[in-house]
């Protein structure tokens, strides 16, 4: 299946998912995700947190939707640890100041293990919307392989932690209340 065939999909897909502020990707060998979301949602600014393997993601993707990506904002540095990406999350955040923190996301599909669990937990802390593109996987025969079947990638949103754990964080709210911690608790709640 070609790209615009996927893109057909995902779009079809992802109606009534758009209209971000800002797009947080972390470098990846594979484009092909990244592509999906900035050819499908409609989104005002973009930015890359690449590793030193990944420099030319933006690229592909640039050749891949036929697009400009001069607006891209791509800060120079290694963002392949957790501490990394948190420190390039704060350099874009404050490049985007204007922008309302609750209308950027996040794309944690790619990049390591230890980036995208940063991402994620910073997409938590500071009140930015994660998404993840999530599809479905064929075993190559005689391999034993799982390969993604192109055209079935669509948008996950992954839940929010206090829906499980809201009640334990109360919990630590009240007692910090009877400890006199009144900054702790309201940060809490």
């Amino acid at each position: 299946m070609d790209f615009d065939e996927e893109l057909r999909l995902f779009r079809e897909r992802t109606r009534g998912h758009d209209g971000y502020g800002g797009l947080i990707i972390l470098g990846t060998r594979q484009s092909t995700t990244a592509a999906l979301l900035i050819g499908s949602l409609t989104i005002k600014r973009v930015a890359f947190l690449l590793t030193p393997e990944t420099q030319g993601m933006p690229d592909e993707i640039e050749k891949t939707l036929s697009c400009d990506r001069t607006n891209w904002l791509i800060p120079a540095g290694d963002y392949s640890s957790t501490l990394g990406v948190y420190k390039g999350v704060k350099d874009i955040l404050e490049a985007w100041h204007d922008l309302d923190r609750s209308s950027i996301a996040v794309d944690i599909t790619g990049g390591r293990k230890p980036m995208s669990v940063g991402l994620e937990k910073a997409a938590r802390i500071l009140g930015l919307k994660s998404l993840y593109i999530d599809s479905d996987y064929e075993t190559l025969h005689g391999t034993g392989t799982s390969v993604l079947i192109p055209g079935t990638q669509h948008l996950v949103f992954p839940p929010d932690p206090y829906i499980v754990f809201g009640d334990l964080e109360a919990e630590e709210a009240k007692r910090l209340y009877k400890a006199y911690d009144y900054a702790g608790a309201e940060r809490i709640f």
